[in-house]
């Protein structure tokens, strides 16, 4: 049975500085994966950039001092 890497590591370490060919040396996966990964990632917490991530993963890090809901899946409206 193959074991999948948590996709939190990929975001985590894209925070960190690392370039997607790096992050697939450490998984043992390809660098196309990794983009796939980000990809969702980046949908799933609306962030369009690598530069977003850090303020959108820290905890906390919403207007009012709590994190901002997710938007619903599939609902452009509710992007800004």
């Amino acid at each position: 049975m193959v074991q999948s890497h948590p996709v939190p590591t990929v975001a985590e370490w894209a925070v960190s500085g690392l370039t997607n060919r790096e992050i697939a040396e450490r998984l043992h996966i390809s660098v196309r994966t990794v983009a796939g990964h980000l990809y969702r990632i980046f949908n799933e917490i609306g962030v369009t950039s690598r530069a977003q991530l850090p303020a959108a993963l820290t905890p906390g890090s919403g207007r009012d001092g709590h994190p901002d809901p997710l938007p619903a899946p599939g609902n452009p409206q509710d992007f800004p």
